[in-house]
């Protein structure tokens, strides 16, 4: 049973084109600059918001993902 998990896990990959966690990133990442284009508030409470902890993360993740 212990060796199906990697098999599994390398399945799931393949299905979704990248793992799991790139894909929760992306969607997190996608929330927040949804939520930066349709509210008034200010950046940086949008993003301290959406669960990023820094400015500067927010834009790290945004520059590493779309630059």
């Amino acid at each position: 049973m212990a060796y199906l998990l990697p098999t599994l896990g390398k399945c799931i990959e393949k299905i979704l084109k990248g793992t799991a966690k790139k894909k929760l990133m992306d969607i997190h990442l996608a929330s927040a600059i949804l939520k930066l284009i349709e509210s008034d508030c200010s950046v940086l409470d949008i993003i301290i918001d959406s669960g990023y902890y820094l400015a500067a993360h927010f834009t790290t993740t945004l520059k590493m993902r779309w630059a």
